[in-house]
Order: structure tokens, then C-alpha cells, then sequence
């Protein structure tokens, strides 16, 4: 028995390993090993190298500290070495709160990697990972990290002026990242947000009853800095000629990787859309009827997420049924936030898997006992009571115990054979994660016949 063990032991070392190394090399490829000519998308590309040279606009922030840094020559190879940098940051953080759980550590890492649109899937699938939501949540992953070391540091002094300090970064990080992208008010401030308030009681560790007040205090100075920001933003929105003034200013070479016309393409045209191109998209999902497809990726995620969370409670089923109320009412308020993304926004695969990708860098890094209450519907909103909520976990957390392994096969099988596309349902991607898997054998075969030849 303890031989299986230790075979199924370093069998799924083997999988954590290969999961986490071959994204790495895939992006690698297309990015350090790319430098001069661009290997992902020329939308996103072009997204990340809107700057502040023809005027202050929302979302250029990031562009002009790549424009400072590349100088007058093209701009991809310090663009390909900071999306690199933030993949692999992105990476080891995840990774790191995987292992400092004090259980399940393996299983865990394996079903957090292999969520579809998450970090495996941007290696296999050569998207999401030049998105500026990326940079979000490796940002996010870092401070998580950062609190889950400040859990085990013994010091209440050390931990005090830890939490100080991740208060702080994160409380200042908030409206720079805002400037990355508007989005980060949607897509990220609210689990950051989550996060801070989990920080917070490590201020007053003497003191636990001042909690409450220091809570709503620095909860409340983040959202006002966030949306002010946002305000801001919205007013320098942009418009078509800003937007080709920006495409003048970029390196001719640059603007020959994103399109052989002349015309203006690529992110940066999303400048000059009005109020009423932002909604066309979002209605025309609603009258086609495509809505209907989105429930498929929007409800297999969410179960996805809170059965990997079911499956790791290790308590009592009264406690157990309490924890997953708990998780269940924080996917609730993450997805009310994001919501107004769809509404404003294209990429619906881009919420949805950035929305997944958030909650489980929290799940990871927040312990049950420093959770922050949240109540994303107010009592008079509830569509069933809570006794028939707390009987329906009760069900489900009795066939979870009993029908684990599975459960634990069918996760694995979704997350392999399902995946969304990046943006809308059409043009419809006929490919697989398994597809790409086996292409991607193929390719890094055919490259190391080459080399050694």
C-alpha cells in the first residue's frame, strides 16, 4: 500500500511539474524567444503599448513606462520580457499558496492550474497571458502570497508591521493599476478589496474590537481612491483622432507587426468607440440568443471552483456546510462586480476566466477563520430561504464526501475537454485543449529532433 503510495505520490508531482513547465516553455517561445517578430496577438500587443505621448488617456500608464524603457526602437522585445516576466511571477506566487496550504497541496495546485483560462490554458491555448488582466492577477497572487507568509510569522510586532506594509501596497497599487486599465474596477479591485479587509485584523491584534471600525475606514479610503480614479478616466476616454495620433507615434516596425495597412487597428482603436459601440456587442449576444451558450462556461465554472473548495474542507459537516456558504456568497460578490463588465465590454471569456482566477488566488490564500463577511444580496433579494440554501449544501457536501475520487475525475475531465474563446462566441474555435496538447507535443518534438541534429 505505501509503495502505491509513493508511485501516485510522485505521479502527481510529475503532473504539477509538466503542468507548470510547459506553459512556461510555450510562452517562453513566443515571447524571449521571439523578439523580433511578434508572436501572440496584434490587438493585444497594441492594447499594451497605448502611452500618455499624444495626451493623457485612460489605460496608458503601462505604455509609457514600455515606450521610457524601449527608448526610439520597436517596442516588442521589452514588451515580450515584461509579459514574460509577469506570466512566470504569476506562476511561482500560485504555485507558493498551492504549497502553504496546510492540505491537499498537490491536488489543489493541479485543479488551479488546469481551470479552463487559467494559467496552463494561456500556455497552451498563446492567449490571455499579454492581457493587462494578467498583470492584475499576478499583483493579486503576490500580496495573497504575501499575507498567507504573514499567517505563520510568530511576532505580533513582525506581523503588525507586515500587514502594515501589504495594506499600503495594496491601498497604493489599486489607482496605478486603475491607469493600466480602466477594467481594474470590475475585474480586480473587488478581490483586492477581499483581500484587504482580510489584512486588517493583523492591525489590531491586541484590540480585535476596533476590527470592525479599522475595516471600514481602509475599505472605505480603497474604494473612494478606485473610483475616483475611474472618474477620471472616463473622462479622458479617448476618441479616433487620439487614437491615431497614438498609432503615428509608434515605431513604424511595431505598426507593421500589428496590421500591413495603414489604417488604425489593433487595442488601441477601442479609444475612439462610443457608449454605443460598447453596448452593440453585448446586445447583440442578448437578440442572437448566443446568451443562452454563456450559461454553459459562466455556471461549469463556478461549480468548477466551489467543488474544488467543497472538496478541500476538512471539518465537521455542520462547519464544512458554513465554509461553503461563505465561499459561495464571495463568488456571489465577484460576480456582481464583474457584471457590469459585460455590459460595457466584449471579451466576455476574459471576465469569466479572470473572475475564476481571482476567487481561487483568494481561496488559496484566506483561511475560513479571516474570511470577510460579504452579503452580495440584501435580504429582501433572496431568491430561496437560508435553510433550503443550507440543505442544499448539506446535500451536495454529503455526495462531494462520498463520491470524491469521482468528482475529482470529472473536474479533471472539464477542465481538459472545455475551453472558452478569448473574446466572443463567434467565430467559434472548433479546437480543444486536448488538440493543442497534442500539437504542441508535436512541435516540441519536431524542436528537439532539430537541435539535435
Amino acid at each position: 500500500m505505501m509503495a502505491f503510495r509513493r508511485i501516485g505520490l510522485l505521479g502527481a508531482l510529475a503532473v504539477s511539474a509538466g503542468l507548470i513547465a510547459t506553459p512556461v516553455y510555450r510562452i517562453y517561445l513566443v515571447t524571449l524567444g521571439s523578439l523580433a517578430q511578434l508572436a501572440w496577438l496584434p490587438w493585444g500587443f497594441f492594447d499594451l503599448l497605448i502611452d500618455y505621448r499624444a495626451g493623457f488617456v485612460r489605460r496608458g500608464l503601462l505604455g509609457a513606462i514600455i515606450h521610457h524603457l524601449s527608448g526610439q526602437g520597436s517596442q516588442l522585445p521589452i514588451t515580450n520580457r515584461l509579459v514574460f516576466a509577469n506570466f512566470c511571477i504569476a506562476v511561482f506566487a500560485l504555485t507558493s499558496l498551492a504549497v502553504l496550504r496546510k492540505r491537499n497541496r498537490i491536488r489543489n495546485l493541479i485543479l488551479v492550474l488546469i481551470v479552463p483560462g487559467g494559467l496552463f490554458a494561456w500556455g497552451i491555448t498563446n492567449q490571455f497571458f499579454y492581457r493587462k488582466e494578467a498583470l492584475f492577477l499576478s499583483f493579486l497572487a503576490v500580496t495573497s502570497l504575501g499575507f498567507s507568509l504573514l499567517r505563520s510569522w510568530g511576532s505580533p510586532s513582525i506581523r503588525r508591521l507586515g500587514a502594515v506594509i501589504l495594506i499600503a501596497l495594496i491601498l497604493v497599487a489599486g489607482p496605478v493599476l486603475c491607469l493600466v486599465h480602466e477594467g481594474f474596477l470590475f475585474l480586480a479591485a473587488p478581490a483586492n478589496l477581499i483581500l484587504l479587509l482580510a489584512i486588517v485584523p493583523y492591525l489590531s491584534l491586541r484590540n480585535p474590537t476596533r476590527t470592525p471600525i479599522i475595516c471600514r475606514y481602509v475599505g472605505a479610503a480603497y474604494s473612494v481612491a478606485i473610483a475616483a480614479t475611474f472618474l477620471v478616466e472616463c473622462w479622458f476616454r479617448g476618441s479616433a483622432k487620439l487614437a491615431q495620433a497614438i498609432w503615428q507615434n509608434l515605431n513604424p516596425a511595431d505598426r507593421a507587426m500589428i496590421t500591413a495597412g495603414g489604417a488604425v487597428e489593433g487595442g488601441v482603436s477601442t479609444l475612439s468607440f462610443s457608449i454605443f459601440d460598447a453596448l452593440r456587442m453585448p446586445f447583440h449576444v442578448l437578440i442572437s440568443g448566443l446568451a443562452w451558450f454563456w450559461l454553459v462556461p459562466i455556471l461549469g465554472l463556478m461549480l468548477y471552483c466551489l467543488t474544488t473548495v467543497a472538496l478541500d474542507l476538512d471539518a465537521n459537516v455542520g462547519e464544512r456546510i458554513r465554509n461553503l456558504q461563505c465561499w459561495s456568497q464571495m463568488y456571489a460578490f465577484l460576480f456582481l462586480c464583474v457584471s457590469p463588465a459585460f455590459l460595457i465590454g466584449w471579451d466576455w471569456g476574459r471576465w469569466i476566466a479572470n473572475l475564476n482566477l481571482c476567487f481561487l488566488v483568494l481561496w488559496l490564500a484566506i483561511s475560513e477563520d479571516y474570511l470577510p463577511q460579504v452579503a452580495p444580496f440584501p435580504k429582501g433579494w433572496r431568491i430561496f430561504s437560508p435553510d433550503l440554501g443550507a440543505a442544499i449544501l448539506a446535500a451536495c457536501d454529503s455526495f462531494l464526501q462520498r463520491k470524491r475520487a469521482w468528482v475529482i475525475a470529472a473536474l479533471v475531465i472539464f477542465a481538459i475537454t472545455f475551453r472558452f474563446p478569448e473574446s466572443t462566441l463567434q467565430p467559434i474555435d472548433t479546437t480543444y485543449v486536448l488538440h493543442d496538447v497534442a500539437e504542441a507535443a508535436r512541435a516540441l518534438i519536431r524542436d528537439l529532433h532539430t537541435r539535435t541534429l
